[in-house]
């Protein structure tokens, strides 16, 4: 609530969802976004039931505006709704035909093996990165859901009790011993390999800490599938998607939706490019339209957006070439500028003309050729 004597002076237009002020859209001003209108006072209500109304007067041209963070947001909110709308339209079309059939001759320990599997399929969104465009740093809060909260390395191995046929007074040091060479067999693991993760207690609460990265887990399995994923590699390499039986990596999962199944991307609603991910769009909004540049370059004081951006321009300060090529031995600093030397040798041309069919081996080629002669389709 504002107090009596608050006077509030607006310089620039007033975002009615947030209340930032700069430059901003107008709620029932018609506006184009890929091949679609869009009123953002009408997307409002329908979404959420919210009408929002302009004031009489001077202030009704600068308050009655919305900025390109919310529109981002509105956007997605759109997307999921409509995705919600589409997965239980095609649920209730199964439900009434009588097409849903639920698994009944399964042993319950099976059942359980299958559900982890799953779950693990379904959440798994961020382990298919090539090893170029992925770093541990930017593994997000992003927890698999697992059912036991320990997994089974974490119980001592203790080898079960036989029944005893003949009791005989011979047979009763075995046991024993077996229990000794086991002990020390464990111990020796232990040491032979290094530590994997910290367990400690946080506020009464077990957390198990990652000896690699410092990230902190409730749950061991979760740490298991982090450490195996993102420190070891081992990741799958593709998903299943739940509305049709095609399967495709991760990273490319969003835009099969929206190819496939009509499920926008995550989106910039600022430039309109689309992302994989929607930590993406953020981390890309961030850094390139909010200017949010935290990583300084120690040798010459240049700020970034990513630690990635950072590491890649400060092998700029080092003369390293590690990637060369195996057809005229030519050295590269980044790995990227390999594949695409490379591209040149085997002739591939992975850039096509819209327009002409002509077709590039890298993508600055082909902007030229557009911007020269198609200049009606350059931006």
């Amino acid at each position: 609530m504002a107090s009596e004597n608050e006077v509030w002076k607006i310089e620039n237009d007033l975002c009615r969802c947030c209340h930032n002020e700069g430059k901003f859209v107008n709620l029932v001003e018609p506006r184009i976004y890929l091949n679609q209108k869009e009123v953002y006072g009408e997307m409002l209500k329908d979404c959420f039931s919210i009408d929002i109304k302009p004031v009489p007067g001077v202030l009704c041209a600068s308050t009655y505006t919305i900025c390109d963070m919310c529109i981002t947001q509105l956007r997605d909110a759109i997307s999921f709704q409509k995705q919600i709308l589409h997965c239980e339209k095609k649920f209730l079309d199964l439900y009434e035909k009588n097409a849903i059939k639920a698994k009944t001759e399964i042993i319950v320990k099976t059942e359980v093996d299958i559900e982890i599997e799953d779950d693990a399929k379904q959440n798994d969104s961020l382990m298919s990165f090539d090893e170029d465009d992925y770093s541990p740093e930017e593994d997000i809060e992003y927890e698999l859901k697992i059912e036991n909260e320990e997994s089974d390395d974490d119980q001592p191995l203790v080898p079960k009790k036989r029944p005893k046929a003949n009791p005989k007074p011979v047979p009763k040091p075995e046991p024993v011993s077996s229990k000794k060479p086991d002990s020390g067999g464990a111990k020796k693991k232990k040491e032979d390999h290094p530590q994997k993760f910290i367990r400690k207690e946080v506020q009464g609460a077990t957390v198990y800490e990652c000896a690699v990265c410092t990230r902190e887990f409730h749950k061991r399995g979760n740490f298991s599938q982090h450490f195996s994923h993102v420190h070891e590699k081992m990741r799958p390499k593709l998903r299943s998607c739940h509305l049709c039986d095609v399967k495709v990596p991760a990273h490319r999962r969003a835009f099969h939706m929206e190819e496939a199944h009509g499920l926008p991307a995550p989106n910039c609603g600022a430039c309109g490019k689309k992302f994989a991910y929607p930590w993406l769009m953020l981390r890309h909004q961030q850094s390139y339209h909010m200017g949010e540049k935290n990583y300084i370059c120690t040798k010459c004081g240049m700020c970034f957006g990513t630690k990635k951006s950072l590491s890649s321009h400060s092998i700029k300060h080092t003369n390293e070439k590690e990637y060369k090529c195996t057809f005229c031995n030519k050295s590269f600093t980044w790995k990227k500028n390999l594949k695409t030397h490379i591209d040149m040798h085997l002739n591939i041309r992975r850039f096509v003309c819209k327009k002409c069919g002509s077709a590039f081996v890298q993508q600055t080629s082909l902007k030229y050729h557009v911007t020269k002669h198609h200049p009606e389709f350059s931006e």
